[in-house]
């Protein structure tokens, strides 16, 4: 009997029958693949999810905040030694109990050193109100 982790990398093995008509070559997948791809967007992302997660994550943070008009300069390196430290990407989730990425204070954007991983419900409790801090200051980083 195979894993569940050895199903879904089966499932996005490329299929390799011919492709004529510009369709995704991910087996059960009816995407429209881009002109110098061989699959589409929705199947890479999924693979990037399944074989390399740090780097997933570390692009939908980085899109998510691009999105709200965040600052974003963290590295990989050290999102990856956070994850590490922390135990992130394992407790990550919506509930009050899982983890998130907290900005110490949120006018500095996500940079080295104003990142740090709480709770879920500590970090949607916080409110602009709450924090306590003079938007003049300067970084202390």
């Amino acid at each position: 009997m195979r894993s569940i982790d050895e199903q879904r990398r089966r499932l996005y093995d490329l299929d390799l029958r011919k492709n004529k008509r510009g369709r995704c070559a991910v087996r059960y997948c009816r995407g429209v693949k881009p002109k110098t791809k061989r699959i589409c967007h929705k199947c890479n992302k999924r693979r990037l999810k399944i074989n390399n997660p740090v780097a997933y994550t570390y692009n939908t943070t980085k899109q998510n905040a691009k999105r709200r008009g965040k600052v974003f300069s963290l590295s990989l390196g050290y999102f990856q030694e956070l994850c590490l430290e922390t135990g992130y990407l394992e407790n990550k989730g919506r509930t009050s109990t899982a983890m998130s990425l907290d900005r110490i204070n949120p006018t500095f954007g996500y940079i080295e050193g104003n990142v740090r991983v709480i709770a879920y419900g500590v970090n949607s409790g916080r409110s602009q109100d709450d924090i306590d801090h003079d938007p003049t200051n300067a970084c202390p980083f």
